[in-house]
């Protein structure tokens, strides 16, 4: 159980780490409005989990208010960020556990861990160059 616990505060971190990575390279390409990210996370998600028309629509709440929060933390707190970030992530993990059925909430966690290995792929090749 302890060790299931680590691997979510990780996940959560290093997802939380990926909006950052995400949000600066929206900002090369011109910002993308909150609205649009959230949506393109909801569609994500629908697929990738098979949500009904109810599911996307709170899960599209819950995504709209998580990127909105991260917008706003970033621009405030550059340097209490991490944390910040690992609460609204684990709001929205418990969140998730509420909304979806055991088998969406499991693989939900699955595709955090593997965006978690990508992450890791691409740290290790950043520090290769």
């Amino acid at each position: 159980m302890l060790n299931k616990m680590k691997k979510l505060i990780v996940s959560a971190l290093l997802i939380a780490s990926q909006y950052l990575f995400a949000s600066t390279s929206f900002a090369q390409e011109g910002k993308m409005p909150p609205e649009e990210r959230a949506d393109k996370m909801t569609e994500k998600m629908k697929t990738a989990l098979s949500l009904t028309d109810e599911q996307k629509m709170k899960a599209k709440e819950i995504n709209t208010k998580t990127v909105q929060s991260l917008r706003e933390i970033k621009d405030k707190y550059k340097a209490l960020m991490q944390a910040d970030l690992k609460k609204i992530e684990d709001e929205s993990d418990s969140q998730y556990k509420l909304l979806l059925s055991p088998d969406q909430y499991t693989k939900y966690v699955q595709l955090k861990d593997e965006r978690k290995d990508k992450m890791k792929e691409k740290i290790g090749k950043r520090r290769d160059k």
